[in-house]
């Protein structure tokens, strides 16, 4: 189990020039639980039936290479008649080419192995077209992701937050998203993120 959990817990080092890159990698790094907890958007939706947990607010990266940007969140579901919840990874992608990449899937690692599962297509929009040679792409892409492996993430909040490798690079969890042109992307979540949104829950919940 520890030797699957150090799989999928690895590191990645923000792309941009090299003042831009340390100072979003300190900006990141201090970015710890509480914060996360703070900014949490907590909304009742289906007639009150389920509450909604976002940590949209928590951090927005917005430039990706110069080209365009990338961006996550994760929502959290609760039923509140039911105490069921379930998890989404929402992905933001932009970026300039001369057609779609249609992101359609995920791949992922979780101590029982390799997870790979179709990404569902929320939103797509065409802008910025006054070249002949490009225009501007935006996909916004879900997937579920399993509670218990979220829990497993969020263990590694206390040792990963404000701290980095023996490389220099940020911790975080890893996933990959391919497209049907062949262009992918490998993208993160923060555990203190993750900590921050399940502890959020647990409390709502026992508040009830």
């Amino acid at each position: 189990m520890k030797k699957a959990a150090i799989i999928f817990f690895t590191c990645i080092l923000i792309s941009g020039c090299v003042s831009t890159r340390e100072a979003t990698k300190r900006q990141i790094l201090n970015l710890n639980t509480q914060h996360f907890k703070d900014t949490i958007i907590i909304k009742q939706v289906s007639s009150g039936d389920v509450t909604k947990f976002s940590t949209l607010k928590g951090y927005r990266h917005e430039k990706y290479l110069g080209i365009g940007w990338l961006d996550s969140f994760l929502i959290g579901y609760l039923n509140n008649k039911t105490g069921k919840r379930h998890y989404h990874v929402y992905q933001f992608i932009s970026y300039q080419g001369q057609g779609w990449r249609l992101y359609n899937r995920v791949n992922y690692e979780t101590p029982e192995g390799t997870k790979s599962k179709p990404l569902i297509s929320y939103h797509k929009e065409l802008m910025n077209c006054s070249s002949s040679r490009a225009c501007t792409y935006e996909e916004h892409v879900v997937f579920d992701i399993e509670e218990a492996l979220l829990r497993q993430i969020a263990e590694r909040a206390p040792e990963t937050q404000g701290k980095t490798t023996a490389k220099g690079k940020v911790s975080a969890f890893l996933y990959k998203l391919s497209s049907k042109q062949g262009h992918n992307i490998t993208y993160w979540l923060l555990p203190s993120e993750v900590a921050a949104l399940l502890e959020v829950m647990d409390e709502y919940t026992r508040a009830k």
